[in-house]
């Protein structure tokens, strides 16, 4: 006998994939508890430079803009400028080439991590992934 619950959809999404790809948000927040205290402090200097790097990078493509970190709009940076007019507006940004493979890597790693709700997970659109749920008879 069919469920009479409609199955939920639910969508997964990922607008800041193309700086992710370069340095997770959620990377700097990783620290193991059986480090010792010296690994730790050096784990924490590592992770203090990798915040200020993500904090003002900056991915372009075809010599454009595509995606940037919140910090870098208040210095008036936004998608769709000029890669030249980076240097002038904030010089310490970080420029990374969008690397598209990267990130399809990433949303499959992300599919296959969302296998274990259902098997129904499907590619939508360029920052989104489908999950399909339904109840089990």
């Amino acid at each position: 006998m069919p469920s009479l619950i409609p199955p939920l959809w639910i969508a997964v999404y990922l607008p800041q994939l193309a700086l992710e790809v370069f340095h997770p948000h959620w990377w700097s927040s990783c620290v193991s508890e059986d480090q010792g205290d010296h690994q730790r402090d050096q784990r924490d200097q590592q992770n203090q430079q990798n915040q200020q790097i993500s904090h003002h990078l900056v991915v372009c493509e075809q010599q454009r803009i595509y995606a940037l970190s919140d910090e870098l709009r208040v210095d008036g940076l936004l998608p769709g400028m000029r890669q030249n007019s980076i240097a002038l507006l904030c010089e310490q940004a970080k420029i990374k080439q969008r690397d598209p493979e990267l990130e399809r890597t990433l949303r499959q790693q992300v599919a296959v991590s969302l296998l274990q709700y259902s098997p129904q997970v499907c590619f939508c659109e360029d920052h989104a992934d489908i999950i399909q749920i339904e109840v089990a008879a």
